[in-house]
């Protein structure tokens, strides 16, 4: 195996050598090194290291799809988008603070609530026009406003 990594900082070469060492592979070579294409072309096995993938995840599925050469990429993500995590938290924290706008729409943009996007979106539109918040989504009173807007009368075409 041959390991690339992506300068930056010294702990980022590090880690290469200790993977590569720990596999038995080749030593590590920057990217910036003249002699990687070389290594990199001699390999059946690359391992590629970035402290921030952000600044090569793209570049990288790029090069290594145009030339067919088969990878994995894996990063780190932040666990609370993820939609299942994202639709439990903002339905609690939306209970837990007399449901705020930004909650309860984090809560139905996860995807999982069983109504479409365009009904969200129609919702979201009637919710900001008419500044509701709070009680007036647990409220018995139904919603009897115009959903164009203020000025409008209601009828039930």
């Amino acid at each position: 195996m041959t390991g690339i990594y992506f300068s930056g900082t010294g702990n980022t070469k590090f880690c290469m050598e200790r993977l590569i060492q720990e596999i038995g592979g080749e030593g590590p070579c920057s990217i910036e090194d003249r002699a990687a294409l070389d290594a990199v072309c001699r390999s059946r096995e690359i391992a590629v290291c970035a402290r921030r993938a952000d600044g090569y995840g793209e570049l990288i599925d790029s090069v290594f799809s145009r030339y067919g050469v088969p990878m994995f990429r894996s990063a780190m993500e932040d666990i609370l988008e993820k939609p299942v995590l994202a639709l439990v938290t903002s339905a609690l924290a939306a209970a837990g603070s007399d449901y705020p706008y930004e909650e309860l729409f984090r809560y139905l943009k996860t995807g999982l609530t069983g109504i479409t996007e365009e009904e969200r979106d129609l919702l979201e539109n009637y919710v900001l026009t008419w500044d509701l918040k709070g009680s007036a989504w647990t409220r018995r009173k139904p919603w009897d406003m115009h959903p164009e807007g203020y000025g409008r009368e209601f009828s039930e075409e």
